[in-house]
Protein backbone atom coordinates (compact mmCIF):
# COMPACT_ATOMS: atom_id res chain seq x y z
CA UNK A 1 0.00 0.00 0.00
CA UNK A 2 2.89 1.93 -0.17
CA UNK A 3 2.40 3.58 -3.83
CA UNK A 4 -1.05 4.23 -3.08
CA UNK A 5 -0.30 6.83 -0.01
CA UNK A 6 2.42 8.23 -1.79
CA UNK A 7 0.26 9.02 -4.83
CA UNK A 8 -2.21 10.76 -2.76
CA UNK A 9 0.59 12.13 -1.18
CA UNK A 10 2.18 13.56 -4.09
CA UNK A 11 -1.83 14.85 -5.12
CA UNK A 12 -2.02 16.28 -2.29
CA UNK A 13 1.11 18.24 -2.62
CA UNK A 14 0.50 19.30 -5.88
CA UNK A 15 -2.48 21.36 -4.88
CA UNK A 16 -0.89 22.61 -2.01
CA UNK A 17 2.13 24.67 -4.49
CA UNK A 18 -0.91 25.43 -6.74
CA UNK A 19 -2.31 27.87 -3.92
CA UNK A 20 1.09 28.31 -2.72
CA UNK A 21 2.62 29.58 -6.29
CA UNK A 22 -0.71 31.03 -7.61
CA UNK A 23 -2.36 32.65 -4.25
CA UNK A 24 -5.33 34.99 -5.05
CA UNK A 25 -5.59 33.93 -8.70
CA UNK A 26 -6.17 30.10 -7.10
CA UNK A 27 -9.51 31.24 -5.74
CA UNK A 28 -11.80 30.49 -8.55
CA UNK A 29 -10.65 26.68 -7.79
CA UNK A 30 -12.28 26.34 -4.58
CA UNK A 31 -15.31 24.84 -4.06
CA UNK A 32 -17.86 27.36 -3.37
CA UNK A 33 -16.27 30.83 -4.46
CA UNK A 34 -17.55 30.89 -7.90
CA UNK A 35 -21.17 30.26 -7.05
CA UNK A 36 -20.92 33.84 -4.84
CA UNK A 37 -22.17 37.29 -6.36
CA UNK A 38 -19.73 39.75 -7.91
CA UNK A 39 -20.51 41.98 -4.23
CA UNK A 40 -19.61 38.98 -2.33
CA UNK A 41 -15.87 38.01 -4.31
CA UNK A 42 -14.92 41.37 -4.15
CA UNK A 43 -15.41 41.42 0.34
CA UNK A 44 -13.18 38.62 0.49
CA UNK A 45 -10.13 38.06 1.30
CA UNK A 46 -8.46 35.35 -1.50
CA UNK A 47 -5.18 35.77 -0.21
CA UNK A 48 -5.91 34.34 2.90
CA UNK A 49 -8.55 31.97 1.30
CA UNK A 50 -5.85 30.78 -0.61
CA UNK A 51 -2.91 30.42 2.14
CA UNK A 52 -5.50 28.26 4.17
CA UNK A 53 -6.34 25.62 1.68
CA UNK A 54 -2.59 25.19 0.46
CA UNK A 55 -1.88 24.73 4.43
CA UNK A 56 -4.76 22.04 4.57
CA UNK A 57 -3.74 20.44 1.44
CA UNK A 58 0.02 20.65 2.74
CA UNK A 59 -1.11 19.18 5.99
CA UNK A 60 -3.21 16.58 3.64
CA UNK A 61 -0.19 15.21 2.13
CA UNK A 62 1.51 15.27 4.66
CA UNK A 63 -0.39 12.69 6.53
CA UNK A 64 -0.21 10.75 3.51
CA UNK A 65 3.32 11.01 3.16
CA UNK A 66 3.65 9.66 6.80
CA UNK A 67 1.75 6.66 5.81
CA UNK A 68 3.92 5.73 2.76
CA UNK A 69 6.67 5.91 5.17
CA UNK A 70 5.15 3.85 7.72
CA UNK A 71 4.34 1.38 5.22
CA UNK A 72 7.94 0.69 4.60
CA UNK A 73 9.00 0.52 8.05
CA UNK A 74 6.23 -0.51 10.08
CA UNK A 75 3.75 -2.18 8.67
CA UNK A 76 1.66 -2.79 5.48
CA UNK A 77 -1.68 -0.91 7.03
CA UNK A 78 0.21 2.15 8.31
CA UNK A 79 -1.99 3.51 4.73
CA UNK A 80 -5.06 2.60 6.61
CA UNK A 81 -4.32 4.34 9.68
CA UNK A 82 -3.52 7.29 7.50
CA UNK A 83 -6.51 7.20 5.74
CA UNK A 84 -8.51 7.14 9.26
CA UNK A 85 -6.56 9.65 9.98
CA UNK A 86 -6.66 11.88 6.94
CA UNK A 87 -10.98 11.04 7.37
CA UNK A 88 -11.16 12.87 10.70
CA UNK A 89 -9.46 15.74 9.85
CA UNK A 90 -11.34 16.07 6.72
CA UNK A 91 -14.61 15.76 8.58
CA UNK A 92 -13.52 18.47 11.34
CA UNK A 93 -12.50 21.05 8.14
CA UNK A 94 -15.51 20.05 6.26
CA UNK A 95 -17.20 21.24 9.31
CA UNK A 96 -16.00 24.64 9.86
CA UNK A 97 -15.78 25.08 6.09
CA UNK A 98 -19.89 25.93 6.64
CA UNK A 99 -18.22 29.30 8.31
CA UNK A 100 -16.86 30.08 4.96
CA UNK A 101 -17.48 33.95 4.05
CA UNK A 102 -17.48 34.89 7.51
CA UNK A 103 -13.77 33.56 8.00
CA UNK A 104 -12.79 35.23 4.66
CA UNK A 105 -14.33 38.80 4.61
CA UNK A 106 -12.74 42.25 4.43
CA UNK A 107 -13.27 44.30 7.20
Amino acid sequence: MFYPSLTMALIFFTFSMIFFIFKEKSAFLIGGYNNLSQNQKKNCDKLKMSQDFAVMFFKYSLIFFIGAIGCITVTESSFWIAFIVWIIYFAKQLKSHNTFLNKYKLK
